[in-house]
C-alpha cells in the first residue's frame, strides 16, 4: 500500500512529522519552525472526512484553540481526503481566511497554505518554487500572528527567506523535489 495513500490517521501524522522534519526543518525552510517544535508547540489533527461543513468547523475549533493558546504554537490541520484537486483546495483556503473574520481572529491567526500540488500563481507546475508549499497531503497551517510577527522581527534578513528557499529548491534536481513530498 502507498504510504501516502492510507487511511491509518496515526500513519498520516505520522508520515506528516516526518516530512516537517526532513523538509520544512530538514533544508530550514522556515527557520522560525526550530524553536516552537523543539518545545513541543506543533499540534497536528488529521481530519479523514471530505465534508466542507466538518472541516470548516474543525479549522474553526483549531483557530480558536492556538487563539487561546499561552506562548508559542502553531497547528496544522491534515486533509487527506476530499481536496487532492488544488482549485477545490485553493476554496477551501479562501473560506478559511474568511472564517478568521467571522470568528474576530484577524491579526491574531493566520492561515498558511500547504498541497502536494502547490502552485504559486504565475508559475510553471513543475517551477522549483512552488515546493516551499508542497506537502504529502493537502494541509492548512495555523500560526499565531504575534509570535510570527516577533519571530519575523528578531530575524537579521527575514526578507530574505522566500529567495534563499527558492534558490535551494532550483539547485534540487527533478527527483529531488519530488522526493520532498513522498
Amino acid at each position: 500500500m502507498d504510504q501516502l495513500h492510507t487511511s491509518d490517521e496515526s500513519q498520516i501524522e505520522s508520515l506528516t512529522l516526518g516530512w516537517v522534519q526532513r523538509v520544512v526543518l530538514g533544508l530550514n525552510l522556515c527557520p522560525f519552525a526550530h524553536p516552537v517544535i523543539k518545545a513541543g508547540g506543533l499540534s497536528v489533527r488529521v481530519h479523514s472526512t471530505s465534508e466542507l461543513s466538518e472541516v470548516l468547523t474543525t479549522a474553526a475549533e483549531m483557530m480558536q484553540d492556538l487563539a487561546n493558546t499561552e506562548g508559542d504554537a502553531t497547528s496544522l490541520l491534515v486533509l487527506p481526503n476530499g481536496f487532492a484537486e488544488f482549485d477545490d483546495y485553493l476554496d477551501l483556503a479562501a473560506m478559511a481566511d474568511a472564517l478568521l473574520e467571522d470568528l474576530d481572529l484577524l491579526g491574531v491567526v493566520q492561515v498558511a497554505t500547504f498541497h502536494p500540488d502547490y502552485q504559486f500563481e504565475g508559475s510553471a507546475p513543475n517551477d522549483a518554487s512552488n515546493y516551499t508549499n508542497r506537502s504529502p497531503y493537502p494541509m492548512l497551517h495555523f500560526l499565531q500572528e504575534a509570535a510570527v510577527e516577533i519571530a519575523v522581527s528578531k530575524h537579521p534578513d527575514a526578507e530574505s527567506i522566500p529567495q534563499r528557499n527558492i534558490d535551494l529548491l532550483e539547485s534540487m534536481d527533478k527527483r529531488e523535489l519530488a522526493k520532498l513530498v513522498k
